[in-house]
């Protein structure tokens, strides 16, 4: 399924909010990739980067309305290919069923992913889906195509274990589920925050 029939369906809302230069996207939002909207939104509240969510409001999960980040394109979506031309880096917040609670961080923006994983690094079991693979390789996220990589200087994909999204719900972001996510929200807000600060090149 491509995503401009995906959008048509009545139970997907699509949503964008342009501020920083920094995106944050939840492409598997909803009951797809559970808790990955909710991670997403809060981030970008905190750090004022702008946000972009494919969210299937769905009662249960179906995965026809899971379409792979290599297949979305901004031609199929007017709000994706404004939030893309607004951006410079993207950091795409993706959920993982490996049976390990660790964080797997892929992406081509080679710099700001390593900046990533030596920051969660100090608190979380993280490996680099690039540079270590390992149980993340098949995460690395290093297609061109990837809808993370289509920013100008391209951007980052974490992949975030069950364990720390599943009861997110529809908590506000002051009701993290557990201090686990509280503490990869803020580490990650930092970052961001130090990006927006920083001059344009």
């Amino acid at each position: 399924m491509k995503l401009a029939k995906l959008l048509t369906h009545q139970d997907v809302i699509e949503y964008s909010i342009l501020q920083g230069k920094v995106g944050v996207m939840a492409i598997h939002g909803g009951n797809i990739e559970r808790g990955t909207e909710q991670i997403a939104v809060c981030i970008a509240q905190n750090s004022n980067s702008s946000l972009y969510v494919i969210s299937p409001r769905t009662q249960k999960r179906d995965w026809k309305f899971h379409i792979s980040s290599n297949k979305i394109s901004p031609k199929d979506s007017e709000k994706l290919a404004h939030f893309l031309g607004h951006i410079s880096t993207a950091i795409s917040i993706h959920g993982h069923v490996i049976k390990r609670n660790v964080i797997c961080v892929g992406g081509l923006n080679h710099e700001l992913r390593r900046r990533i994983v030596q920051s969660l690094r100090e608190d979380f079991d993280v490996v680099d889906s690039i540079e270590e693979g390992g149980i993340c390789r098949n995460l690395s996220a290093k297609n061109p195509k990837n809808i993370v990589n289509l920013p100008r200087d391209k951007g980052v994909q974490i992949e975030i274990p069950l364990l720390m999204r599943k009861v997110f719900k529809h908590r506000p972001c002051d009701e993290m589920p557990t201090e686990e996510t509280q503490l990869l929200v803020t580490r990650l807000t930092t970052i961001i925050q130090q990006i927006e600060k920083s001059p344009e090149e």
